[in-house]
């Protein structure tokens, strides 16, 4: 029951729009407890409690997480009808896009005191930035994030953070295997989808496409073929 807290209140500020989770419990903090009531919980947890939880978290329970999202996403459309939206080209021909961004986020880092009288300094970034191509940005480590969108629905189908400049190969496949079950549930032509690419992160061609291609599912390499042409 703690953890399914931590959830809620994990995926509440994630829609919130705050920066860091201090911004968020500190405009939460006033309706903290009606917020609460609305989960049958009597108070929030504490700002370090719920930081120690996401520390403690692994890969497996966040992709499982995911999953679930994904799953809740495609069961309960917006409308009874299912309406995915669609572009119409000047033939007539209709096409499902979508968005694959990839964004980064840099972070400064200050001199750490090294004294006999200290105890030995770390940075609590390193589990989640590493050096990478920062930009324009101010700062020594990054990390980036990719997200996936339907175009016309504005649906969020994921989104995969990673240190430094990310697993783009990863990300991508999974990005790609999202869409595919997206096309599944709304009964969609994968050969009448396109993928809008903005990826400032991902230095990625068609070779590198090209070289997924045998692991991917037969979906994924349609839309993987149609990214390309």
């Amino acid at each position: 029951m703690r953890s399914l807290t931590f959830s809620r209140c994990r995926s509440r500020y994630a829609i919130s729009g705050e920066r860091t989770r201090e911004e968020f419990y500190e405009r939460l903090h006033p309706f903290a407890v009606p917020f609460m009531a609305l989960f049958e919980r009597d108070r929030l947890p504490a700002r370090s409690t719920l930081s120690r939880f996401l520390a403690a978290l692994s890969e497996e329970p966040v992709e499982a997480l995911r999953t679930l999202f994904l799953d809740d996403l495609l069961a309960r459309p917006l409308t009874p009808d299912k309406q995915a939206g669609g572009l119409v080209d000047r033939t007539g021909d209709t096409w499902t896009v979508f968005d694959i961004d990839g964004t980064r986020e840099a972070a400064r880092q200050r001199a750490l005191p090294q004294t006999d009288e200290l105890p030995p300094a770390f940075r609590q970034l390193d589990d989640v930035c590493a050096p990478g191509y920062r930009g324009r940005k101010r700062g020594e480590v990054v990390r980036t994030r990719t997200t996936v969108s339907q175009a016309h629905s504005y649906s969020w189908l994921g989104s995969f953070g990673n240190r430094g400049n990310g697993r783009y190969r990863e990300e991508l496949r999974k990005g790609l295997a999202a869409i595919g079950r997206y096309l599944a549930a709304y009964h969609l032509d994968a050969s009448r989808t396109l993928r809008h690419r903005s990826m400032g992160n991902m230095a990625m061609g068609p070779c590198s496409l090209t070289s997924l291609g045998s692991r991917l599912s037969p979906a994924a390499r349609t839309i993987a073929f149609l990214i390309t042409r």
